[in-house]
């Protein structure tokens, strides 16, 4: 008789049992989540917060201090620069001899110590010792000869020192009445960079309204770079700055030295004379298509070339004397040009 296999009866494995979950809270292992107990006392914890109170200041006050060292450091490299600035030109000979091979870091030191308000002094010592001869010179040399990019940065940077030069009455006087210095600059306007020519126009502006012998002085200059130039008019070069310029502040420079030689002149026929050329060479239709730029400043020099021209043609109405073959002649272009 065939027997059957009764497979042995497995047994149920019951888990061990551990002492480490009962003795957990007496000795808690070592890979153990839990923190020891003890940090859970209530005194564990008050010194935990009395230990980041008073780490905190501690943070706080090396901070503070390293800001204060830090600041201290730039107030002292600060004043080391300016002791190296004020050293750099020691003597007049030295800031003047830069002329003969500028670069643009001597440049700009130059431009720097004419700025500072306590140079002024100086300034002035380094004019009359020759300083302002070879700036003027330097920049009639440099335009007459093909220009680099490098060229031109220096030479716009040169007119920044004259700029700063000017600020100073005596020398600004002193250049109003020189029509050498004056012929130097207005050369400096072949270089066909509106950058530099805003520069040529904001001095001749301030020699222009300046004085009557200023006035003279600009409008003679014009005359004579239109002479070598072979320009159509005295006004072509600013004339082509207005119609050329992209930007407003460009534009706004030519328009205001156009306003400040217009209103310097007294003879009103000699404005209306003026404005002629300027109304037969394009003016009206350039200065609306400026106005386009919506720019404020630039729109109040327009207003304001416009308002005048209202006021010379009133002005000369008024006064327009029928027996006068002169007046005759130039109401005819009053209302051919208007």
């Amino acid at each position: 008789m065939r027997q059957i296999y009764n497979p042995p009866a497995v047994a149920s494995r019951q888990p061990p049992v551990s002492n480490t979950l009962l003795n957990s809270s007496m000795s808690p292992s070592r890979n153990s989540i839990l923190p020891p107990r003890s940090s859970y006392r209530p005194d564990s914890f008050g010194r935990y917060l009395n230990q980041q109170a008073f780490v905190k200041p501690i943070r706080g006050r090396a901070l503070f201090s390293r800001s204060i060292h830090r600041i201290i450091e730039q107030i002292r490299d600060k004043k080391q620069r300016m002791k190296n600035d004020q050293q750099v030109f020691s003597t007049y000979e030295e800031a003047i001899s830069i002329f003969s091979d500028l670069t643009f870091m001597k440049c700009v030191v130059l431009k720097k110590k004419l700025l500072d308000s306590n140079s002024r002094t100086w300034t002035i010592e380094f004019a009359r010792e020759g300083g302002l001869h070879a700036l003027l010179s330097y920049l009639e040399q440099t335009s007459n000869r093909g220009l680099t990019l490098v060229d031109a940065i220096l030479i716009n940077e040169t007119l920044q020192c004259l700029r700063a030069m000017m600020n100073i009455g005596e020398l600004f006087q002193h250049m109003a009445s020189n029509l050498q210095y004056i012929d130097s600059v207005a050369k400096v306007l072949r270089i066909p960079s509106v950058e530099i020519r805003m520069r040529v126009f904001e001095l001749l502006t301030a020699l222009c309204v300046y004085s009557n012998d200023g006035y003279q002085l600009v409008l003679h200059a014009l005359q004579d770079f239109q002479t070598r130039d072979k320009l159509p008019n005295v006004f072509a070069v600013i004339l082509e700055q207005i119609k050329s310029a992209a930007m407003s502040k460009h534009k706004w420079s030519a328009i205001a030295l156009l306003n400040s030689i217009l209103s310097s002149t007294e003879a009103i026929e000699r404005r209306l004379s003026y404005r002629n050329i300027l109304i037969s060479d394009g003016i009206i239709s350039t200065l609306e298509k400026a106005r386009d730029d919506n720019d404020v400043d630039l729109n109040v020099q327009i207003d304001t070339f416009f308002e005048d021209q209202k006021d010379d043609q009133e002005e000369f109405l008024e006064n327009f004397n029928s027996n006068d073959n002169q007046s005759i002649t130039q109401a005819i272009q009053l209302q051919v040009c208007y």
